[in-house]
């Protein structure tokens, strides 16, 4: 519960990935704001969370076409919390990651400049838009927000495959999602740390469907939630999935990506990223250096990380026991 104090809004958030997005956001421990145009079923939505253990989470009615509701929002968040750390806009017209829909910009006009006092403000805009057939791969999608956004590509009409490790679980997930009327869906197996599983899925796309439209990456491992101080092998092997397998997986479909007119690529990640919880003000300067902070830098920050773990000097040069979070 280390994000305690911080405030969340979500969007559209009764159902579907807005839905996910609230438990795992909850999960962490900040306040979320969970908004619905429909009140009785956003309080439904509530109801149900609440009993699933997550009280901390609170309702607000919000139709994003509505200048009052917005407002009111606004207030809202003024006046119980003096802030806001964290927006989630969740919409239904067109499919990328473009910075703010156009619903964020109204609500940030609405919001007094002194409302984002935290050190920065996570905006994700996820937006679907019904289009001609495309193709897209959710990794880790036989649960949770994976699981739901696979639901939500094939509702606009993506054909989306849907990959797991664990080929049973991922069939199963296929099996309910057909019968639930996602008839545009398949499943393939996938393990991002095997080389070989990486390739066979490139090999599928290419043969069945010659590109790929979407890529959408998610964190499937973490560590640092199931344990306080972080052993070399769980370390590891979250870096292993995280990073080094994200990354494999990006680089064997980029070629294929690159085939469509609009490719997307969204990596999925957790609270526990954000840069601010590396404690040492040199690494956080370090890793934040977007314009030169290469894949060679990295590996090394990567491989000390790793060192200092295994003799136990990770505090000693600024990192916490548990950044394997990030």
């Amino acid at each position: 519960m280390g994000d305690a104090g911080r405030y969340a809004v979500v969007t559209g958030a009764n159902k579907g990935l807005g839905f996910e997005i609230v438990k795992q956001v909850a999960n962490s421990g900040v306040t979320v704001l969970l908004t619905a145009r429909n009140e009785k079923r956003g309080m439904e939505a509530i109801s149900l969370l609440n009993k699933q253990g997550f009280p901390n989470v609170v309702f607000h009615q919000l139709d994003v076409q509505d200048a009052q509701t917005i407002e009111s929002l606004a207030k809202f968040i003024q006046t119980q919390y003096g802030r806001l750390d964290i927006l989630y806009t969740v919409a239904g017209q067109h499919f990328g990651i473009s910075g703010f829909s156009p619903f964020s910009s109204e609500v940030l006009k609405a919001l007094p400049q002194k409302i984002f006092q935290s050190q920065g403000i996570l905006a994700m805009a996820v937006n679907i838009e019904k289009a001609a057939p495309r193709y897209a791969v959710v990794t880790g999608a036989n649960k949770g927000i994976g699981f739901e956004t696979v639901k939500q590509l094939e509702n606009s009409g993506v054909t989306v495959i849907l990959t797991a490790r664990n080929e049973k679980r991922g069939m199963e997930a296929t099996s309910l999602l057909n019968k639930q009327g996602f008839s545009n869906i398949v499943f393939h197996q996938l393990d991002v740390q095997d080389a070989q599983s990486i390739e066979s899925l490139a090999k599928f796309i290419q043969t069945q469907y010659g590109r790929l439209d979407i890529l959408l990456a998610g964190k499937a491992a973490n560590v640092a939630q199931v344990a306080m101080k972080t052993t070399y092998e769980s370390a590891k092997l979250c870096l292993d999935t995280n990073y080094y397998g994200v990354k494999n997986v990006t680089e064997a479909l980029l070629p294929l990506l690159q085939n469509s007119p609009s490719a997307r690529i969204v990596n999925v990640s957790s609270l526990r990223s954000e840069l601010k919880r590396v404690p040492n003000e040199e690494r956080r300067k370090e890793l934040g250096d977007i314009e030169n902070l290469t894949e060679d830098k990295i590996e090394k920050i990567l491989q000390k990380f790793l060192h200092d773990l295994k003799q136990d000097a990770l505090e000693v040069n600024g990192l916490a026991d548990n950044a394997t979070g990030i």
